[in-house]
């Protein structure tokens, strides 16, 4: 049914995509002690576009501004800046059927580069 409808079916992906990275934000904020919130996984809560705090950063579907041309694509799902460890976490993910995994990979792949 939702193949049929190119609208519905974006609609129930992205809510699909943005359920499953929630739990890995909100993981990632309590660890990075940006927040003490931890919804359950179906909770409505809807992360706020950005965490701060000198420590770290958090940023959820916002853009990334470069000077540099290596940054072929500006838009990933989730940011995590902890300057503690002097590490940048950049989360893109998907939620192909099985059989769309490899195809969903490639893509990947081809917009944001390997994986390090």
């Amino acid at each position: 049914m939702l193949a049929s409808c190119s609208a519905l079916a974006q609609n129930k992906y992205l809510a699909c995509h943005n359920a499953a990275l929630k739990v890995l934000f909100w993981e990632m904020l309590r660890e990075l002690h940006l927040s003490d919130l931890m919804p359950l996984w179906y909770s409505p809560v809807i992360p706020k576009p950005k965490y701060e705090s000198p420590e770290a950063q958090a940023y959820w579907d916002i853009p990334v501004f470069a000077v540099s041309e290596q940054v072929r694509q500006n838009r990933v799902d989730a940011r995590f800046v902890d300057h503690k460890k002097k590490r940048v976490l950049a989360v893109e993910m998907s939620c192909p059927w099985m059989e769309n995994r490899e195809k969903k990979q490639e893509e990947k792949t081809t917009k944001y580069g390997p994986l390090r």
